[in-house]
């Protein structure tokens, strides 16, 4: 029996809360419900289900052993100069 659209849906979206990837989740819908789908299907299901994509990107990260991006330190703005700055600015270098 196949299931209903909604019961495939949480059944997807169950599994990528367990971690699973993508082409787990395809193996899992063919042996549990005998549905078999493309990546790419699958992939246009899950943008319509409510996943968090930056947990599984974190999951296949670590299990790939690679560190998450940290942001590049950014050097602070320019100051505005002072009126005493302005009335005498310092000399140029030599």
């Amino acid at each position: 029996m196949e299931p209903t659209e909604a019961t495939r849906n949480q059944f997807i979206q169950q599994c990528l809360e367990e971690g699973m990837s993508l082409s787990q989740v395809q193996d899992q819908l063919a042996q549990t419900y005998g549905i078999h789908v493309t990546y790419m299907e699958l992939r246009m299901l899950t943008a319509e289900l409510q996943v968090n994509w930056e947990k599984q990107d974190a999951r296949a990260m670590a299990a790939r052993g690679a560190k998450p991006a940290t942001p590049t330190p950014q050097p602070p703005p320019p100051q505005e100069p002072t009126p005493e700055e302005w009335e005498n600015p310092p000399a140029p270098p030599s």
